[in-house]
């Protein structure tokens, strides 16, 4: 088992220190913990972003494409009643 920083007849004599020791310990352990979990939910939300880019643009294509299909529709229709 490895040796603490602070023996417990430290801890006994100055329990102030100690638990100042003992809070730092777990403040520093929470905050790379909740580093790497950002970094998790950043990595997988790039992976999102890219896939719903990608579905944009396919719909986006789709759009254009009705877009024209409606305008040729209407020049027939127009051609139609103009005659």
């Amino acid at each position: 088992m490895p040796e603490m920083p602070i023996s417990y007849r430290e801890f006994f004599r100055n329990p102030v220190i100690g638990i100042l020791f003992l809070s730092l310990f777990a403040i520093t352990y929470l905050y790379i913990d909740n580093k790497s979990s950002y970094k998790d939910i950043i990595t997988k939300q790039e992976d999102r972003i890219i896939k719903l880019e990608s579905t944009v643009e396919r719909l986006q294509r789709e759009v254009n494409k009705r877009d024209s299909m409606i305008l040729s529709i209407n020049t027939k229709i127009n051609n139609l009643n103009h005659e």
